[in-house]
C-alpha cells in the first residue's frame, strides 16, 4: 500500500525521486511497446531506437562514443550498429583524415523510420495525456521541463 501523498509544497527530493522511480517503468513499458508495434515485422528494438535516437541528435559519432551514451559496452553497441547498418537505417564511414575511427550516421531510410517511431509514440502520448484537463497538463510540461534542466538534457542523459 502506498503512502499518503504530501502536498505538492512539501516534496522533499527523495520524495520527487522516488516519484520518478515510480513513473519511468510505466513509461519504459509504454516506449517498448510502442516501438515494438510501430512498423511491424520490421520494427526496431528498443536498443535500436535509442540508437537511432541518439544518432539523430548528433551524427557523426564514433562507435565508442555511441556506447558511452547508449550506456553499453562497446561490442553491444558493435552488434546493434551492425543490424541497423545491415538493415539500412545507419551508415558506417572513415572519418575524414582518421583512418582507424568510423563515424555513424543515419541514413535516409533510418531517418524516416525514427520520425514514423517518433510520430506514433508521439501521439500515443498525447491520447493519454488528452483527458487531463489543460491546466494540468501545463503542470507536466512544466514539470518535465524542470526535470529535464535539473538532470542536465538529453545530451549528458544519453
Amino acid at each position: 500500500m502506498k503512502a499518503a501523498k504530501k502536498p505538492a509544497a512539501a516534496a522533499t527530493p527523495q520524495d520527487c525521486a522516488d516519484a520518478l522511480l515510480e513513473f519511468l517503468p510505466v513509461f519504459v513499458r509504454l516506449m517498448v511497446a510502442e516501438v515494438r508495434q510501430s512498423a511491424g515485422p520490421n520494427s526496431l528494438t528498443p536498443p535500436q531506437f535509442r540508437c537511432l535516437e541518439i544518432l539523430r541528435r548528433d551524427p557523426g559519432l564514433s562507435l565508442s562514443t555511441l556506447a558511452e551514451r547508449m550506456g553499453v559496452r562497446q561490442p553491444t553497441a558493435s552488434l546493434i550498429v551492425l543490424r541497423l547498418v545491415r538493415d539500412g537505417f545507419v551508415t558506417r564511414k572513415r572519418a575524414a583524415g582518421e583512418r582507424r575511427r568510423a563515424v555513424l550516421t543515419l541514413t535516409d531510410k533510418g531517418v524516416t523510420m525514427i520520425e514514423t517511431t517518433r510520430s506514433i509514440i508521439r501521439e500515443r502520448i498525447a491520447i493519454a495525456l488528452g483527458p487531463l484537463p489543460a491546466p494540468q497538463r501545463a503542470r507536466v510540461l512544466e514539470g518535465l521541463e524542470i526535470l529535464t534542466a535539473a538532470i542536465g538534457g538529453p545530451e549528458t542523459a544519453s
